[in-house]
């Protein structure tokens, strides 16, 4: 999986790693880098955190589900706007879910 930063500032991005094998750990990106992970082997799909606003007294905070893929599928995962994320992805599945838009369930 790759994200590509195309704000107009730097941010932070963690993805999540089922079986242990990689780091959640939080990656920073500089306006218009890339950072890739090793994540193209797990069905469950991805949870894929991103801090934005980094400046702020409180920064944003994005969260999304990329649905999992077939082995050697490449995510690509486009981050643009200014204020906040727009995101787009590019694969061969590109599915995702914004989980920051999604309302709690009261059960």
């Amino acid at each position: 999986m790759t994200v590509n930063n195309q704000l107009d500032s730097p941010i932070k991005v963690s993805i999540s790693a089922w079986d242990g094998s990689q780091s959640p750990a939080w990656y920073s990106i500089d306006t218009g880098g890339s950072e890739s992970w090793d994540r193209d082997r797990d069905f469950r799909g991805y949870i894929v955190a991103v801090q934005y606003n980094l400046w702020a007294v409180e920064p944003g905070f994005a969260r999304y589900y990329v649905f999992g893929g077939e082995s050697g599928t490449n995510y690509v995962m486009n981050i643009t706007g200014s204020d906040s994320p727009n995101v787009t992805l590019n694969s061969d599945h590109g599915t995702y879910l914004d989980l920051s838009q999604s309302s709690p369930v009261d059960n």
